[in-house]
């Protein structure tokens, strides 16, 4: 995740724990505000949509965990939200 992302993905965290905001909501208030989200693999500019926001929130790179093979473990990056706000947004 590049550095320039953090603040938008705590922002997501953040927002979406406090059961304010729902997926649809928070892709919809980024898209208001023009922020962009960049195609990771494309690097293309694309707008926020629902699923972007829910694979945000659900994947545990966020809170410092890598997945292999269906197992989750300790990763070796510096994790963008404590857990306990990633275990509150899913």
């Amino acid at each position: 995740m590049p550095t320039n992302d953090l603040p938008i993905v705590q922002r997501i965290f953040t927002a979406y724990a406090s059961k304010k905001h729902s997926d649809t909501t928070l892709a919809a208030e980024l898209n208001r505000e023009g922020i962009p989200h960049i195609h990771p693999q494309t690097g293309n500019v694309k707008m926020w949509v629902r699923d972007t926001i829910r694979g945000i929130i659900v994947n545990p790179l966020y809170a410092g965990w890598v997945v292999y093979r269906g197992e989750r473990f300790e990763g070796k990056h510096q994790a963008a939200v404590s857990r306990e706000l990633w275990e509150r947004g899913i």
